[in-house]
């Protein structure tokens, strides 16, 4: 616990939108990297409880997340979304859909352009998280999808 610390911007940014009267309480969790996406999942499990109690499990990050691209120049915010990009959120949507963990779990391996689209994890494992408070019937509902710059991606699911 850490009381002196204020909310991460993944946090407060999307809090403050779809919150703006900021009248809820949060708890903000830390992602632990170097634990990886199966122990993301069992931190998600941990939670379920709360849940299943009606607490908000509120997880975010990018569905991409390489801002190196932005050395070369920065690109028109409307840009058209890259190819590679667009076959990994494509990979990503159908691995959520189907509710397979395990393959999200493995993404690093199985999606194409894993390694390129998050040269670090800390911005995909949320939504490991969210998975795994989901449950294992997840029946995932895609709310919202976006590319900004052509290579980052938005995309928001909500787990009923």
């Amino acid at each position: 616990m850490d009381g002196q610390r204020g909310l991460d911007h993944g946090a407060w940014v999307p809090l403050k939108l779809a919150y703006p009267g900021e009248d809820i309480p949060v708890i903000q969790l830390s992602v632990q990297t170097q634990a990886g996406t199966t122990h993301h999942v069992a931190l998600g499990e941990a939670l379920r409880p709360l849940r299943e109690e009606g607490v908000l499990i509120f997880a975010s990050g990018t569905f991409t997340h390489d801002l190196r691209r932005f050395r070369h120049g920065r690109p028109a915010q409307d840009a058209p979304e890259t190819p590679d990009v667009a076959e990994f959120a494509a990979w990503m949507d159908a691995r959520i859909v189907a509710g397979d963990i395990p393959a999200l779990c493995d993404y690093r391996r199985l999606a194409p352009y894993a390694a390129a689209e998050h040269p670090t994890e800390e911005h995909l494992l949320p939504l490991h998280v969210a998975l795994g408070a989901g449950g294992p019937n997840l029946a995932p509902t895609r709310l919202h999808s976006s590319v900004e710059y052509g290579f980052m991606r938005m995309d928001a699911y909500a787990f009923a």
